[in-house]
């Protein structure tokens, strides 16, 4: 009786040891949270943070990134096509300032939906396009002048 509940404490310690063990792989970062609070940063290695009171909070790679930010057409004044795409490079210097200031920055980079403004810019210039065309603002249809959009 006493060795089986020797082997039972045993297993507990080493669980609890096993658990407090958290290995952090090259090029990343771990925030470490203390009942939910953020404590500390665990570097690429091996760390010992107690378990059940200390957590990892957030992953954070640290190498450079790349987002592909999609394609647009705009349509410019003198009524040019421009196409126009771009890349982002960009990497994380503070993993708890980019954990926790910062969370949706990949996100916000990587939306594939076109900025707000555009459909706005399309209505100043149809705008603009009408009033030259006619002299003055009243009957002119906005759906005859909006030029049409390839692909869609």
């Amino acid at each position: 009786m006493a060795i089986t509940i020797a082997a039972f404490a045993l297993l507990l310690v080493l669980f609890y040891l096993f658990t407090s063990i958290k290995i952090v792989r090259q090029g990343y970062q771990y925030t470490i949270e203390h009942f939910g609070r953020y404590t500390a940063t665990a570097s690429p290695g091996f760390n010992f943070y107690p378990a059940f009171f200390y957590r990892v909070g957030r992953k954070v790679n640290m190498m450079e990134q790349v987002i592909d930010i999609p394609g647009q057409e705009i349509i410019t004044k003198d009524n040019a096509m421009i196409s126009t795409d771009g890349v982002v490079f960009f990497q994380v210097l503070d993993s708890a300032k980019a954990a926790y200031e910062v969370p949706t920055c990949t996100k916000r980079c990587s939306s594939s939906r076109p900025p707000t403004c555009v459909p706005s810019w399309d209505r100043w210039i149809s705008t603009r396009r009408c009033r030259s065309a006619t002299r003055s603002t009243r009957g002119c249809s906005t759906s005859s002048i909006m030029p049409r959009r390839r692909g869609g």
